[in-house]
This record gives C-alpha cells, structure tokens and sequence, in this order.
C-alpha cells in the first residue's frame, strides 16, 4: 500500500525532529567533552609545573651530595 503525500510528509518530519534531537545531544555531549578537556589540560599543566619544581629541587640536593666535604 502506497503512503499518501501527506504520510510521507509526517514521516519525513518525524525523521527530522529526531535527527534535530539527536545532533542536540551529540553537540551537548561534545561540548561537555570539550569543558573536560580543557580542565585536563589545565591539571597537566600545573602537574607539569610541580614536576619541574620537584626535579630542579632534587638536582640541587644531588649537586650539594656530590661535592667532598672541605676535610678532604
């Protein structure tokens, strides 16, 4: 049985209203990604930072262990 202009018509908006809803959630969820992201990248920087610290801290106690005592 051949759909009428009328049910094609409803059935092509009833697609359309359900990709609209899903490209909605699809950007939500992208978005939601992206602030995730951007907080990652926010801790790895400051992770690095604390990495450098710790490692120029360690390399200056290493230097001050290496050197002989002034009795030698």
């Amino acid at each position: 049985m051949a759909k009428t202009p009328e049910q094609q018509i409803e059935e092509l908006q009833s697609q359309l209203a359900f990709q609209e809803d899903e490209l909605e959630k699809m950007h939500d969820a992208l978005y939601q990604q992206q602030q995730r992201m951007d907080a990652i990248d926010v801790q790895l920087k400051r992770l690095t930072e604390q990495y450098k610290t710790i490692a120029d801290n360690q390399t200056d106690g290493a230097e001050l262990t290496e050197e002989k005592p002034p009795h030698y």
